[in-house]
């Protein structure tokens, strides 16, 4: 039932490809959670809300502290980036068709 285990594998699952390339920075497994989520750059990516996956690859630092900050604001109806298709993850949403590759993200099929 605790899942405290699981903090030392987050880095296989985060990464496209966990054999090649590891997590950077690496996540801490002393106890903190202070980079955990928003506070850390790759998961940010993973849990950027599809709501402003637009404005996250124009300026992802600014995102990031509008995220962090609360201006931009997550609701249960923003879907994250890493349920898309793509080594980064979102990055092949099409304008014209945003749920095209939804579902396909590498995340997913491990």
């Amino acid at each position: 039932d605790d899942a405290t285990c699981l903090k030392a594998h987050i880095g296989t699952y985060t990464v496209p490809h966990p054999l090649r390339v590891s997590l950077v920075p690496p996540l801490s497994t002393t106890g903190t959670r202070s980079a955990f989520g928003l506070h850390h750059p790759v998961l940010m990516t993973l849990l950027c809300p599809s709501s402003v996956w637009k404005e996250y690859f124009d300026d992802s630092v600014q995102t990031c502290q509008k995220l962090q900050g609360g201006e931009i604001v997550m609701t249960d109806n923003d879907l994250p980036l890493f349920l898309w298709s793509g080594d980064t993850p979102g990055c092949n949403i099409d304008d014209e068709n945003e749920y095209e590759d939804l579902f396909w993200g590498y995340y997913l099929e491990r």
